[in-house]
């Protein structure tokens, strides 16, 4: 049983551990309309410390080091957690078209700038298969573009040799 657990928490921490990197390096996970964020980091919560939990307690190291650091990882991984839930849902999906060859995901920076109007930054993510997005271009735009296109839907338009992304509140650049 001991073996079985091992194997599962090298397993699944593997998986988080790659996460994280894909995560660092710009790529987005998105299933069913959502982000695997809540997902990894509550599996990340509960495999991580059991791994190093066994790790450590096979190294024969102190009993007293072993409960600190698992501890110092559980709190690590419940801060993630938590950040992830708290997260806004400020993401949208936008099906390929015939100006635009792939699906996109929008991520609106809610930190707005005044400048004569409210300002985000968008973050654009171009799939590279139905689950995993790259991010490919950060762009300032109007404020609220995201909920524009997740409630009225958003056109693509082709406009002076560059294609955007069309609301009723503002037009975002996509290339």
């Amino acid at each position: 049983m001991k073996k079985a657990i091992y194997s599962l928490s090298i397993f699944l921490t593997s998986v988080v551990t790659m996460f994280v990197v894909m995560k660092l390096l710009g790529f987005v996970l998105w299933v069913n309309n959502a982000l695997l964020d809540k997902w990894m980091s509550l599996i990340g919560l509960f495999a991580v410390p059991a791994f190093v939990y066994v790790l450590l307690r096979n190294k024969e190291v102190k009993q007293s080091k072993v409960i600190k650091v698992t501890i110092f990882i559980v709190m690590i991984h419940a801060g993630w957690l938590w950040w992830s839930i708290q997260q806004p849902y400020n993401y949208t999906y936008i099906e390929s078209n015939q100006i635009i060859s792939s699906p996109y995901l929008v991520y609106e920076n809610q930190n707005w700038t005044l400048k004569e109007k409210l300002h985000s930054k968008y973050t654009l993510f171009k799939s590279v298969n139905p689950i995993l997005f790259v991010k490919e271009s950060v762009r300032d735009g109007d404020a609220g573009l995201v909920d524009g296109i997740r409630w009225s839907g958003g056109n693509t338009i082709k406009k002076d040799n560059s294609i955007y992304i069309n609301t009723k509140y503002g037009n975002l650049l996509v290339k």
